[in-house]
């Protein structure tokens, strides 16, 4: 179920060795094929035009948010980053990070909300 794309030998020997091939249903993507036999190995370049439809896309909005990050007072922030628990030495490295990540949003959300 394949078409072959180029009609001419692509190698010194005359041989076609050097292929284009698309499904039989996808046929219609190769506009034209050329063959230049000038290329400094025993192999031709081979040079497709080939026509790909544009997929629609959906047009998804996109939500953006904001923290002030201006407006947290520095001293209570320092003061609830140094009393989270952020886990154990004997936590995987990726629980830590989690734990870490969680933490910190969490300290964050307190002083300065996410605005949406």
């Amino acid at each position: 179920f394949s078409t072959q794309g180029t009609s001419r030998p692509t190698h010194s020997s005359g041989h076609t060795l050097d292929l284009v091939i698309t499904n039989r249903s996808s046929s219609s993507l190769i506009i034209s094929t050329s063959i230049f036999s000038d290329a400094p190995s025993d192999h031709s370049y081979i040079i497709c035009d080939v026509h790909i439809p544009r997929q629609k896309v959906s047009k998804s909005k996109i939500q953006i948010s904001s923290r002030k990050l201006k407006d947290i007072q520095i001293e209570s922030f320092i003061k609830n980053i140094r009393q989270a628990d952020f886990g154990s030495s004997n936590d995987s490295v990726d629980r830590s990070v989690d734990i870490y990540n969680s933490n910190l949003l969490d300290i964050l959300d307190i002083h300065a909300q996410k605005k949406c």
